[in-house]
Formats: C-alpha cells, structure tokens, sequence
C-alpha cells in the first residue's frame, strides 16, 4: 500500500527507504465494490488502485474488435514464428465472429497463434479452428489430420506428449524442424 500511496518502499532487512516509480495497471472480471462489500478484497487498496477506472466489456459484446485483433495476432505470429502470415478462409472468419469468447481476448490470441503454428500454408478454415473452441472440447478433433487434441481434463504430460507427436509428425519426423 506504501509504495501504491508514497511511492516509496523498504527492502527485507533494510531500514533505508528507497523510491519506486512505476505505474500500475491491474484488471479482474470480477464487480470489486461486491468483493469489498463480500470481504474477499480490500478497500484501502481498491481506493489506491481505483485511480481512473476503465470498464472494458468483454469480447464477446465487442464483435467489431475480433477481426482487428485477429489481424494483429495473425501479424505478430507470423513474425515470431518466422513465416509467411496466414489467411483465415471466409468460414473461419465467420465463426470467429459468432463465438462466445469465454477466454475473452487471450483466448483469441492463443488460437490465432495455434493456428499459425499448424499451419501449412493453406487457409486456415473454420474446421481447423473449431476443435480448440470451448463448444468443441468434447469432441476429439484432428490438427491438419495429424494428431488429436488432447481431451478437456487431460494432464500437462498428456498435453505436451500430443504436441510433441503432432508436430513431429508434421515435420515428417524432422526433429530440427519440429
């Protein structure tokens, strides 16, 4: 609360006070005056935070914005991973635009960037996507008819032994590439 109200703090150990200049910016999906009014939050920290409020809807009441993100997140996998960018088909863009986006944005992100990743250089169409959203998780699917995505509930192993297969099996068992 110190640093946030004086902009000041001591070190473990240490009676010296030092400066901090930082600017905080904190987020939650939760009404915060019912988590005070619940006792699950603290007022004297919400009135420090509080400062300029910004009440963002979440995706799912923004549709105009998933587009512009999609194009954004689809610009900076392709840099990342070093590869020409991918095109969403017109289907993909149509389900992208009637999905309820539970994860909200970084949900997008990550599915864009998992699309990326799989990617070989085709559109990518609705049914390439539709298997990672939450309605399909049921449902095993297929990644570019290579591998099934792992199941809702399975263990990190299980995850990351998928992956790995997938991709290997991708890359024709190229480890390098893979």
């Amino acid at each position: 609360l110190r640093v946030l109200q004086e902009r000041t703090f001591e070190r473990v150990g240490s009676s010296q006070p030092r400066k901090a200049d930082v600017r905080i910016v904190a987020t939650t999906n939760r009404i915060l005056e019912n988590e005070i009014a619940d006792g699950r939050f603290r007022e004297d920290l919400y009135f420090r935070l509080a400062v300029v409020p910004l009440n963002i809807p979440p995706l799912r009441d923004r549709v105009g914005d998933v587009i512009p993100l999609c194009d954004h997140f689809l610009d900076r996998a392709s840099r990342r991973l070093n590869r020409p960018r991918v095109v969403l088909a017109p289907d993909a863009v149509d389900l992208l635009l009637t999905y309820h986006w539970p994860g909200n944005v970084r949900e997008l992100e990550n599915l864009v960037t998992r699309a990326c990743v799989w990617s070989i250089g085709e559109p990518i169409q609705a049914k390439d996507l539709s298997p990672w959203l939450q309605a399909s998780r049921s449902t095993p699917g297929h990644v570019d008819g290579h591998a099934n995505i792992p199941r809702e509930g399975a263990t990190l192993d299980e995850i990351e032994q998928a992956t790995i297969i997938a991709t290997l099996q991708k890359f024709s068992g190229n480890r390098a590439q893979a």
